[in-house]
């Protein structure tokens, strides 16, 4: 599914922080926003998400304008870079969380009931049911942004 983004203006108070932006993101397009601490990268991300409405311009999922729709009729994942919300868990179990959430399996995306990792299972099984349980995107960002744990350990 495209996303795009037409002309989105979003401030906070007398703060511009997305100014006229539009973006045509592609079905399957790996894409990348890259920029300073403050230029409104996680913004972006939060509006596509829903978690922010914009104060002018238009989001599209296809050729279906999203504005009005809240952020859990929107089918969409966003993963945080910053642990705030679940600092217990391991990386791989944060973006399960999601799963388990919407009760798929680790394997296609099938509907089946909760489903923990089991040992040695690889998270690029997991990869494919991630984006079986959020077709229209998955989106991962976050104001903290910098190196993350090391492989395999969960931040201290």
């Amino acid at each position: 599914m495209n996303i795009r983004l037409e002309n989105i203006v979003k401030r906070f108070g007398s703060l511009e922080a997305v100014s006229d932006v539009s973006l045509d993101i592609k079905d399957g397009e790996l894409f990348t926003l890259l920029g300073p601490s403050g230029c409104g990268k996680t913004t972006i991300l939060r509006l596509i998400g829903g978690f922010h409405r914009p104060d002018q311009g238009e989001i599209f999922f296809g050729e279906k304008k999203v504005n009005p729709i809240p952020p859990y009729e929107r089918n969409i994942g966003m993963v945080f870079q910053n642990y705030a919300l679940w600092p217990h868990m391991t990386i791989f179990n944060n973006v399960a969380y999601g799963l388990k959430l919407k009760k798929f399996s680790e394997t296609g995306g099938q509907r089946q009931g909760p489903a923990d990792p089991e040992p040695g299972q690889s998270e690029k099984d997991w990869s494919s049911a991630i984006r079986a349980s959020f077709p229209e995107a998955a989106a991962a960002g976050g104001s903290c942004q910098g190196p993350g744990p090391e492989p395999g350990r969960s931040p201290s």
